[in-house]
């Protein structure tokens, strides 16, 4: 995420908190239409921001695609 200029909290769990700096509805959405499900923390004060569980490596890697589809980076 450090990659992809997003914030994050580190964590000891097996989630991340990651802060896209807009409403979380755009990249939940988003995410959600790729098949990924995450989930927002609105309700914990955290409106620009998703937890996002710690998956399979495969899941991951499609997770980050998705994330850089969305923040317009592409394939890189």
């Amino acid at each position: 995420f450090k990659a992809l200029n997003l914030r994050y909290y580190e964590s000891a769990c097996n989630f991340i908190l990651v802060d896209f700096g807009m409403d979380s509805d755009i990249p939940y959405n988003y995410l959600l239409r790729k098949g990924i499900i995450v989930r927002p923390v609105k309700n914990y004060g955290l409106p620009t921001s998703l937890r996002i569980t710690v998956g399979t490596q495969e899941q991951n890697e499609k997770l980050i695609r998705a994330i850089k589809e969305f923040l317009g980076h592409g394939d890189s």
